[in-house]
């Protein structure tokens, strides 16, 4: 099955870790103040939860639906349960299968980079079409860079998610084009190692009548 973290969902954080010491759970905190309290918000790609741990310190109440193909990074991240604040339905499902549920705000982090250019247009498309107008969209991901050693590290990522993750794609590929396509509007913007890591606030356009 084409992107299962399953084998590697163990040592998934840790490595994490290792590489980019907290620059990956720092990143994805980011833009989390463009929050509002009773959002409900769509995560998809979620791993293994440390996300949830993030929103229930906001201290607001939200819902969410935590979409995650991954049944071992759905255990890890039923294992951090209790939350105070959040209301969390976990959904075990591959997300370009289902129907998504709608929300106020998406929340994609390290999930985007895992598509071929083909199905991250469909995937963006239909991720649109489940955010409410004037949502907001939260994404955080490795972005093109001109370091030699950066795009060197980038291109050994793929290499061992490709091995152990059976990983679709073999490359990034432009985010912000897609976003920019869609018609939203980047609203706020933060950098990590070197701008090696972007996390960005996105508005979905309101609908016209």
């Amino acid at each position: 099955m084409k992107n299962d973290f399953n084998l590697i969902a163990p040592v998934y954080d840790k490595l994490g870790r290792l590489i980019f010491g907290n620059s990956l759970i720092d990143s994805q905190r980011a833009m989390l103040h463009h929050l509002k309290a009773d959002n409900h918000v769509l995560i998809l790609g979620g791993g293994s939860g440390d996300i949830l741990k993030e929103l229930d310190k906001l201290e607001m109440r939200l819902s969410i639906s935590y979409v995650e193909l991954s049944s071992k990074m759905v255990e890890l991240a039923k294992s951090k349960q209790p939350f105070k604040n959040l209301e969390v339905a976990f959904i075990n499902q591959n997300a370009q299968s289902i129907d998504l549920p709608k929300a106020d705000v998406v929340i994609t982090n390290y999930f985007l980079d895992v598509f071929t250019l083909e199905n991250l247009s469909m995937i963006m498309k239909k991720i649109d079409q489940a955010l409410n107008d004037s949502g907001a969209w939260l994404c955080t991901d490795f972005r093109k860079t001109n370091s030699f050693f950066k795009k060197a590290l980038i291109k050994l990522m793929y290499l061992f998610f490709k091995i152990f993750s059976q990983l679709e794609a073999n490359r990034l590929q432009n985010f912000e084009g897609q976003f920019e396509s869609l018609g939203f509007k980047k609203l706020d913007t933060k950098f990590y190692l070197g701008k090696m890591i972007e996390s960005c606030a996105y508005q979905k356009p309101k609908l016209t009548k």
